[in-house]
């Protein structure tokens, strides 16, 4: 009985091995597929495993596992950086009007009363996100 490992045990390892993914700097979704992998490999190897020993085992195989993903994607991440910037070039005249644009946006929310100020600053904040999140969705 000295392999014997409940599922609330394995559970809230499971939650601390995604936190600490999530912290390491993967995202969601590939620190759940990262849990979920180091978990088949523990349970595919529970018996071989101390029950005492079972927790650090699981974070040094989730550990490799994010580093062979990091290895991996390392090319994919900078091609798609420089897509990115190609695709987002402007120009220095534009980038200039828009700063003199929010500078003159500043002056003029200073003139108006702290209630509009704040109901058009959250108008205009809120059409941002909304159009984010439709850019996102299309």
């Amino acid at each position: 009985m000295k392999n014997r490992l409940s599922n609330d045990q394995l559970k809230n390892v499971m939650n601390q091995l995604y936190l600490y993914l999530i912290k390491q700097g993967a995202n969601q979704e590939t620190a759940k597929d990262i849990v979920q992998e180091a978990v088949c490999k523990l349970l595919i190897h529970l018996d071989s495993i101390d029950t005492g020993k079972y927790k650090s085992w699981l974070f040094k195989v989730a550990i490799n596992l994010y580093y062979d993903y990091c290895r991996k994607n390392k090319k994919s991440y900078y091609a798609v950086v420089e897509e990115y910037l190609i695709i987002n070039e402007q120009l220095i005249e534009d980038i200039m009007i828009a700063k003199e644009n929010q500078l003159l946006v500043r002056s003029i929310l200073q003139k108006v009363s702290p209630t509009f100020k704040q109901l058009l600053l959250l108008k205009y904040e809120l059409a941002g996100l909304i159009n984010k999140l439709r850019n996102m969705w299309i």
